[in-house]
């Protein structure tokens, strides 16, 4: 009776053993993917601002010194400036996504907010709000946020906080 109750034992400790160590190995499995310009992506150099943006329809974005980036998780769908044509983004240099409860994105490029029409995939771009008595020179988007009464605020370099009304 000791004997198997000694054998029983043992069987248990390798199960055990076994178990474990399969688990231990499955935390070295990573989900990894990296996406490059080989992929799609307009550029590999990101600004140091907010340029990684998930909507509500599931689609990344991702905005680089060479143009907006839509991810469908396949490929990329990627908007640029079109000299000209103003329906397109006034500035290949994304420095700011965001989205209001609408769900239009708007995009911030050195001296402009620009909201995206999904249904045509054009922009209307507004600039940023101008100060009297002072040069007139583009600046940059620090940061930009929606509040719950629906006004954006964007912060800027050299202009302080502007506040919007997205309706």
């Amino acid at each position: 009776m000791n004997q198997l109750y000694n054998n029983l034992c043992r069987i248990l400790v390798i199960v055990f053993i076994f178990t474990l160590s399969i688990s231990i190995k499955g935390q070295d499995d990573y989900l990894f993917e990296h996406i490059t310009v080989s992929d799609g992506l307009s550029s590999s150099r990101f600004n140091p601002f907010e340029v990684v943006f998930q909507d509500k329809y599931g689609f990344m974005w991702f905005g680089t010194v060479d143009g907006l980036n839509r991810y469908d998780g396949y490929s990329f769908q990627v908007y640029k400036s079109v000299p000209g044509d103003s329906t397109s983004l006034p500035s290949n240099n994304i420095q700011t996504i965001i989205e209001d409860s609408s769900g239009n994105l708007w995009i911030g490029t050195p001296g402009n907010m620009s909201i995206l029409d999904r249904r045509t995939n054009k922009f209307k771009t507004y600039p940023l709000g101008r100060i009297p008595n002072q040069p007139q020179r583009n600046v940059n988007v620090f940061r930009s946020y929606l509040d719950s009464h629906k006004q954006l605020w964007v912060g800027t370099q050299g202009r302080g906080i502007q506040k919007w009304d997205t309706d």
